[in-house]
């Protein structure tokens, strides 16, 4: 076409804007599309105004009105119109945005998610007038993201079952090396020792082979002691024979001993009995902790307390240390932490660890145990440790 042509064409004769009606069906077509409504709350004459796409959001007709903040409360579950009113209250004396999520009743009885937001229109002087918001059904959404929690937990249970089978595994392997340490190396270790002692007795050598065998003997009681604590270290035989409470107060008198720590040790209620298990997992977050102390806290006052409280074992374990950040630590993955609360998880438990900077820790283990497990006569004692250099465990009447 000749450009002079082109020049010469009509300009449309439609060009005027929509009307307003226009726009408000647009605007309800769209809502209707995405499945949106919106809403407005008058507080002084207390009406609802909903957009003709906000009933069925609901389960009612379209152009359905809620009427009140009453009526539209009757429609939300119970459970979460509490969580709905305190954010109204709060955006209207705070000026707080209006944000939730919450699940409506319909009138077939199914349940829906719902996320409303809004905010709130005031005067000049700041008085509230009314808010105006929009709410979508997400129920779609929650259903997925429920889905994927529930696979999440599930997997969570079976790594925590694979978890609390190698923690069985690692004991059960320990007790039988430890048992081949006890009754075979430390055994041979010790006739080794008689019978190079009764060799140096009736031996008439030179006196420089009998210093030589002198300090021989030394090193192989040296080496059979390390035999033997290298076995109560792996598996505590204490603990299978006279349980937790003595194979506790021997880990305090060892951790004394060893690193020259003040430790306290306090008992009241524990069981005679309690599965093995727990009473494994006892002794190896106390192990844990005592080595931790040692480690970062050297002077530090170190309180354990053990109970017997309604079929549950309680244990806390309290140090006056340096403290530390208990999310940096587990962020780094520490095997130490972690173990411990697998240990707790793996018997239905629960430990809680409480540290900062400056303010020491605390370590609280729960867990139940069997049904019918007798109160020690000892339950009314406490133990404390007394004495300077090479300390005692004695008993003494409760404070």
């Amino acid at each position: 076409m000749p450009r002079e042509e082109a020049q010469k064409l009509p300009e449309p004769l439609n060009r005027q804007p929509p009307r307003l009606q226009d726009r408000e069906e647009m605007l309800q077509l769209a809502q209707k599309i995405a499945g949106i409504g919106t809403w407005e709350w008058h507080i002084a004459e207390n009406r609802c105004y909903w957009s003709e796409s906000m009933g069925p959001l609901f389960g009612l007709p379209l152009g359905a009105n809620a009427g009140n903040l009453e009526n539209f409360l009757a429609r939300v579950h119970p459970d979460d119109r509490p969580h709905i009113e305190a954010a109204v209250q709060r955006s209207v004396a705070e000026d707080a945005p209006y944000e939730i999520q919450f699940r409506v009743r319909r009138p077939d009885g199914s349940e829906r998610w719902l996320r409303a937001q809004g905010r709130m229109l005031r005067d000049e002087p700041g008085k509230p007038l009314r808010m105006v918001g929009a709410a979508i059904d997400i129920t779609d959404q929650m259903r997925i993201e429920q889905a994927r929690q529930s696979e999440l937990n599930r997997t969570k249970d079976q790594l925590r079952g694979v978890a609390a089978k190698l923690l069985s595994a690692q004991e059960e392997e320990r007790a039988r090396i430890a048992r081949e340490l006890h009754d075979d190396l430390a055994q041979e270790l010790a006739l080794v020792e008689i019978e190079l002692t009764n060799i140096a007795q009736k031996s008439s050598t030179h006196p420089e082979t009998r210093e030589k065998l002198k300090m021989t003997i030394q090193r192989v009681s040296t080496i059979s002691a390390a035999v033997r604590d290298l076995s109560h270290t792996l598996h505590p035989a204490l603990l299978d024979d006279f349980g937790l409470l003595a194979a506790l107060r021997q880990l305090v008198h060892d951790y004394e001993q060893a690193y020259a720590l003040n430790i306290r040790l306090r008992a009241t209620n524990v069981p005679q009995e309690m599965p093995a298990r727990v009473a494994m997992a006892a002794y190896r977050i106390t192990q844990e902790a005592l080595r931790n102390v040692a480690k970062h806290a050297g002077g530090a006052l170190i309180t354990i307390s053990l109970s017997g409280e309604e079929q549950r074992l309680r244990l806390r374990i309290k140090d006056t240390g340096p403290g530390f950040n208990v999310a940096a630590v587990q962020e780094k993955g520490g095997l130490g932490l972690v173990s411990m609360q697998e240990r707790a998880l793996g018997l239905g438990g629960r430990l809680r660890i409480r540290s900062k900077p400056g303010y020491g820790t605390k370590i609280i283990f729960e867990c139940p145990i069997a049904d019918g497990c007798q109160l020690s006569a000892m339950s009314s004692q406490r133990y404390g440790v007394e004495g300077g250099g090479t300390r005692r465990l004695v008993a003494c009447s409760k404070a």
